[in-house]
């Protein structure tokens, strides 16, 4: 491998931590405490890897991980040169007798640095794009600002002295002969233990979930049932067995968060409250993503159906764990309950909590939107002004003033998200009974882009309104405006721009009971 690297994340403290790998293949990090940190290890023609690195007490560890080589599982038919700036060029190669592929860039700077794409298919049988750095070069560069966890690839190939044009020659058979499978050894030993059956978990998870789906992407949960326990089965044999406390509670977390759990586990939902300590590391690994050690509670306390439990469980953590991030999940978690339950005074007290000790945080402003008295996007304010152009015509806006006079809903989604998808149904159902009578759809696809919305409604649902998707030049300012936490977020404006209401309030088939409502014939 000719480059490597290590990239630690969060943790009880806001850390980030970078390493480049030796000639040996060694690196070296110091984190400031122990805690529950999120891991990336990545190198050159190899599958970027991220993984929990949880570390329970001061003191020097070990950690040997292998990567997996980005291999090739199919022949590769198309390859394309993929360019950076000063000139950002995408070149298809011409492939040779020999199955190499070549093709001449220009090129006006003194290097050029440059990536290959193609697609890949794994074991588990769908194809994606892979970028990675060429096999021609006379150094490899590394990107700092890369997104690891995508499947564009961090590493570039550059060729220097560089002068109209370069000639590139890209061999697959290079890729073919390097790499291993993912493996984990360290010291202590819980270290490895927990990173392995996080890529475990995962990897049977993703088996589930492509095996479960219908050409619509929904689940088809009664014949896929006898395969869901085939796939769990290891895993829960390993949970009774397990004799070391902390993998046990990583395995108990882990199979609530993937693997599908039904009604039928309530029993084992309600150990995992008994067993997982309120300040483990664990939740400050869950809490590197945002939400993530919430909603993974929310995973467990869905199917405990404990209701005193839960209670008691969220109290001890918000009390207890010294991760900040940590506590601010709970905090959100308990205001979001409390206001499903219509506690009112109990959802004021959490948000005074959340907002004298976590102000500044993302779980603050998410409620802030959601909650807050003065929020601007609430039923009975006016709808935010807006103008969105068209998804099927550029020379076309699409703006508040334009939909006045109508009944309107605008959803922001994005064919990534599940719970999106779910309410596509009654949307159709919607749109087909209301259309005629005024009622408009104005879709606004967030973090994606044209051809995936175009190729969706192509081939799942026709959805057969108003589209638009928001670049990622104006994703912070929509977001903003319209005071977006979560997807999906469905507003229902009236014919004189004011909200009739959101999210919850039009989701699950109530989105048909309120258009009843409000498109009901005047007395």
């Amino acid at each position: 491998m000719q480059q490597a690297h290590a990239w630690v994340e969060d943790g009880p403290t806001d850390t980030t931590l970078m390493a480049m790998a030796d000639r040996n293949g060694r690196f070296s990090l110091t984190l400031s405490e122990p805690g529950g940190y999120g891991m990336y290890v990545m190198g050159v023609h190899h599958e970027t890897q991220e993984f929990p690195l949880v570390v329970t007490e001061a003191g020097s560890v070990e950690l040997e991980v292998g990567l997996s080589a980005i291999k090739p599982t199919h022949a590769i038919d198309s390859v394309w040169v993929v360019t950076r700036s000063p000139d950002d060029q995408d070149v298809l190669m011409d492939r040779r007798d020999d199955g190499l592929f070549t093709a001449r860039i220009a090129a006006e700077a003194d290097t050029l640095a440059y990536q290959i794409r193609f697609s890949k298919t794994p074991t588990l049988g769908y194809a994606y794009t892979v970028t990675v750095a060429g096999t021609q070069h006379d150094r490899i560069a590394f990107n700092p600002e890369g997104r690891f966890w995508d499947n564009d690839g961090d590493y570039y190939s550059v060729i220097d002295t560089v002068r109209s044009h370069v000639d590139i020659t890209f061999d697959p058979a290079y890729l073919l002969a390097s790499g291993t499978e993912i493996t984990f050894q360290s010291d202590p030993a819980t270290i490895a233990g927990i990173a392995a059956i996080y890529v475990d978990v995962e990897q049977r998870e993703r088996r589930i979930g492509m095996a479960s789906r219908n050409s619509n992407g929904n689940i088809i949960s009664d014949e896929f049932k006898p395969f869901w326990t085939e796939i769990r089965a290891p895993v829960l044999d390993r949970i009774e067995k397990e004799q070391e406390p902390l993998l046990k509670q990583w395995l108990l977390m882990r199979y609530f968060d993937e693997l599908w759990p039904t009604k039928a586990d309530s029993l084992l939902a309600r150990q995992a409250l008994d067993t997982v300590p309120p300040d483990s590391p664990l939740w400050s690994y869950e809490a590197w993503y945002r939400w993530g050690a919430s909603n993974q509670f929310v995973s467990i306390s869905r199917v405990a159906q404990d209701s005193v439990r839960e209670l008691l469980y969220t109290h001890r953590v918000i009390d207890q764990h010294p991760d900040a991030d940590v506590r601010a999940q709970f905090l959100a978690y308990e205001i979001h309950a409390a206001n499903r339950t219509g506690n009112d005074a109990l959802k004021w007290h959490y948000y005074a909590l959340l907002q004298a000790e976590h102000g500044d945080s993302r779980e603050f402003e998410d409620i802030r939107r959601k909650y807050s008295a003065d929020r601007a996007v609430r039923a009975g304010r006016p709808a935010p002004a807006f103008s969105f152009i068209s998804l099927e015509d550029a020379n076309v806006t699409y703006t508040d003033q334009d939909l006045r006079q109508k009944i309107y809903l605008i959803d922001f989604w994005g064919t990534w998200c599940a719970p999106c998808i779910k309410e596509l149904p009654d949307m159709h159902t919607a749109y087909e009974t209301y259309h005629d009578r005024g009622f408009e759809i104005l879709s606004v696809s967030m973090m994606e882009d044209s051809s995936t919305v175009a190729a969706f409604r192509n081939d799942q649902y026709s959805m057969p309104w108003l589209h638009t998707v928001v670049s990622p030049a104006d994703d912070d300012a929509v977001r903003k405006t319209f005071e977006i936490t979560s997807f999906p977020r469905p507003i229902l404006v009236d014919k004189d721009g004011i909200i009739i209401a959101t999210d919850d309030a039009l989701r699950e088939g109530r989105l048909l009971d309120v258009l009843a409502n409000a498109l009901k014939p005047e007395e």
